[in-house]
Order: structure tokens, then C-alpha cells, then sequence
């Protein structure tokens, strides 16, 4: 007979296998709260041994314990508020950095003809407009006019429906007059040579380094109307601009005698009140006056 095998015993366990609970908080709740409890004597230990200190000092200076806890209070006071000042200045510089990074960098892509940026500011619309104005006299074209979205320094383009209830001596005011000399200050037309006196305050374009002396001279005051004036170093370099003019008389034989003054220079009108011939109209003091504008 082959050898029988016994069976196998089992034994099974009436117990579950799971260890026993404990009715003691874990270990980590422990530990937590034993260190919450120590750091909190701590700092009451720290903020008493601060009351020594200032007690101490009080009784070395002659003066009362809260004279001496208001004047630390006072410094400390003062030390926030230089370094929230001195947060807020690198903060104005870091910005003000960005902006001129962002500003070279729109100069070099419209400079490359990568893009053209749709201006925002008034800041922005003078910098299209001196490219511009500089690239067309380079050309050849000494009579130019430049027609701005007006807006005051603090606004942005679209920002609201701009509205001037104050006319045109407010646009100029607030708007045309500040943007223009803006323009006048950094644009450069020159038609002066080497011929003509010291260049060396030139840069390697040929153009004056130096900022030009920008003056202003009303027109007529109610209509917000003015002449201004870029002074280059050398009188050839000048550049004028009429700022507000309208088709009244007295702005065509205006523009007619200073278009006939500044020969080859570049001359300006900003912002007139017209939009081309058909405009003008008829005026029965004037019949000649669209005739001359041509």
C-alpha cells in the first residue's frame, strides 16, 4: 500500500489580528501640542525678559517704564515706514525700468518693421509720430500735419468717451499743447551741414544730442490756437508747429507766412480743424481762402 499522507492541520484563530486600539492620544498629537505649549512659554519667557530690558533702561535714563515703551514704539513705527518707503521706491524702479526695456524694445520692432503698435497713451502716440514725422522729412516732406488722439498725460486711448466741455482752450490745455511739445522736444529735422557751424554736439545721425528749447506763443486765446516752437542749436534745425488752427482768415495768411519763413525747415500743423478741402466750405468773408489752402 502506498504510504497514506495525514492531512494538514489548520488552526483558526477566534481573535481578530488587528492590534488592540490604545484610548491614549497618538504620539504626533502629542508631540504637537507638548511643542505648541513650549513655544508659547517661550515667547512669554521672551516678551518678560523685553519688560526687564525696558525697565532697566528707564532706570538708567531717569525716565518713566512708558515713556521708554512708547519711544520704542515710536522707532519701530519709524523703521516700518522706511523700509515700506524704501520697498515702494525699488518697486517704482523695477516699474519704471520695465517701461524702458518695453519702450526700446517697441523702438527696435518698429524700427525692424516687425509690428505697429496701436498707441494707448499719450506717450505713445508722440513716439509713433516723431518716427514718423522724421522718416517723411527725410523724404522730403517739410509740410506735414499730425492729427493726435487727444488726451491728457494721466488717460488712456478708449479708456472712456473723452469729452471736453471747456472747447478748444481745454483741448490745447490739457492736451494739444502738452503733446506738442512733447513732439517738438524730441523730434530733430535737421537741414544744417557740416559747413554750417560745430557739429559737435551731434550724434551719428547727424542729429542735435542735446534737447531743443521748446517755447510757446498763443495764437488766439479763445480758440485754444497756438504757435510752438523747437529752438536747435542751430537756427537751421528749427522746427515749428500751429497747433488748433481752423479756417478762418487769419490762420490761412498765418500758415501761408510761416510756411514762406521756414524755406527747406520742417513746419507742423497739429490737430486743425479740418479734414481736407471739402471741409472748408464756402465763407463769404473769405471766398479765396479754400483756393489759398490748396
Amino acid at each position: 500500500h502506498a504510504p497514506s499522507l495525514s492531512a494538514p492541520s489548520f488552526v483558526v484563530s477566534s481573535r481578530s489580528s488587528s492590534p488592540p486600539r490604545s484610548s491614549s492620544p497618538p504620539l504626533s498629537y502629542s508631540s504637537a501640542l507638548a511643542a505648541t505649549t513650549s513655544g508659547e512659554e517661550e515667547a512669554q519667557k521672551l516678551l518678560e525678559r523685553a519688560r526687564q530690558m525696558r525697565a532697566e533702561i528707564a532706570n538708567l535714563e531717569g525716565k518713566s517704564l512708558d515713556q521708554v515703551e512708547s519711544e520704542a514704539q515710536s522707532k519701530k513705527k519709524m523703521e516700518q515706514a522706511i523700509q515700506a518707503k524704501a520697498a515702494a521706491e525699488r518697486q517704482e524702479m523695477a516699474a519704471t525700468k520695465e517701461k524702458l526695456r518695453r519702450s526700446q524694445q517697441q523702438n527696435i520692432n518698429l524700427a525692424n518693421g516687425q509690428f505697429l503698435a496701436v498707441p494707448e497713451t499719450a506717450e505713445d502716440q508722440v513716439r509713433q509720430a516723431k518716427g514718423a514725422i522724421e522718416r517723411a522729412f527725410q523724404n522730403g516732406i517739410t509740410r506735414q500735419i499730425v492729427r493726435f488722439a487727444l488726451l491728457p498725460e494721466d488717460e488712456v486711448l478708449n479708456q472712456n468717451d473723452r469729452q471736453w466741455p471747456g472747447g478748444a482752450q481745454q483741448m490745447y490745455r490739457e492736451a494739444a499743447g502738452p503733446m506738442t511739445r512733447n513732439l517738438l522736444q524730441t523730434v530733430r529735422a535737421p537741414t544744417s551741414t557740416d559747413d554750417d557751424g560745430d557739429t559737435s554736439k551731434r550724434d551719428e545721425n547727424n542729429m542735435w544730442s542735446q534737447k531743443t528749447n521748446v517755447t510757446s506763443q498763443d495764437v488766439w486765446d479763445f480758440d485754444g490756437s497756438a504757435l510752438i516752437t523747437a529752438l536747435a542749436p542751430n537756427p537751421k534745425d528749427d522746427v515749428q508747429a500751429l497747433v488748433l488752427s481752423n479756417t478762418d482768415t487769419k490762420y490761412t495768411k498765418d500758415i501761408e507766412e510761416i510756411s514762406n519763413v521756414m524755406g527747406k525747415r520742417l513746419f507742423m500743423l497739429v490737430n486743425p480743424f479740418w479734414r481736407n478741402l471739402d471741409s472748408w466750405g464756402f465763407n463769404i468773408l473769405a471766398p479765396n481762402a479754400k483756393k489759398i489752402s490748396t
